[in-house]
């Protein structure tokens, strides 16, 4: 038998037991039995990255997903909504999960969250740190359209909109300084940005402060009048 340097039986040695579940685990004509054998599998179990490999799988179903959610952390879950394997179904159920849990998780976990999920997940979480929603602006997969449909939301901490105000990314964009108007984080200083139609529609906004809204007009009178 060939023994390596420590006299061990190299087929033998944890690691490459791994790496061999590794590559089985991986193989995307694995059936949906052969997925449950595995998913009782110790050491699968026992090796998180096994795991998570694994319910990645495109093959992966509901009800088998469902059994071993409780098992992953957090950041595990977000692992599997950020892989590009995992199924539409997966990404959804690991997300959920998530979310019914947010508010039980600890502080700097959501920051972590916030630069992985799937952005559009601030749509619906409870999120009341500023700080947190300030690192939802490092994910890569941040867009312009997500961000705006998480500004929709009427108990985004005002200091997340200050920090946004002052984002070079962002601070430029007329939709952003549309609804950062409406809040009152930003004034006369941005008006000149706007679109014509973001202008009328603050002029009828009841909330927005007088010399604000005198400013609006102001502005509206130097664009030439509608064709009908």
């Amino acid at each position: 038998m060939n023994k390596d340097s420590r006299g061990e039986d190299p087929a033998l040695t944890p690691e490459r037991e791994s790496a061999s579940y590794r590559r089985r685990v991986s193989d995307p004509a694995l059936t949906p039995e052969e997925i449950a054998s595995f998913l009782d599998n110790p050491l699968v179990l026992s090796d998180k990255n096994l795991l998570i490999l694994l319910l990645c799988h495109p093959r992966m179903t509901p009800p088998l997903l469902l059994k071993k959610l409780s098992l992953l952390s957090p950041l595990d879950l977000a692992r599997i909504a950020h892989s590009p394997t995992a199924s539409p179904m997966a990404r959804t159920m690991t997300m959920e999960q998530v979310l019914q849990h947010y508010e039980t998780i600890p502080l700097g976990t959501r920051k972590s969250l916030a630069r992985l999920v799937p952005p559009a997940f601030f749509r619906r979480a409870k999120e009341e740190d500023g700080s947190v929603l300030a690192e939802l602006l490092n994910n890569p997969r941040i867009s312009e359209d997500i961000l705006i449909q998480i500004l929709q939301r009427r108990d985004l901490p005002r200091s997340f909109l200050v920090r946004l105000l002052g984002d070079s990314r962002w601070r430029n964009r007329s939709r952003v300084l549309f609804l950062l108007v409406q809040r009152g984080v930003a004034g006369e200083e941005v008006l000149s940005r706007l679109s014509r139609a973001q202008l009328e529609e603050l002029s009828r906004n009841a909330a927005l402060p007088q010399a604000l809204k005198e400013r609006v007009k102001e502005l509206l009178r130097r664009f030439s009048p509608l064709r009908g």
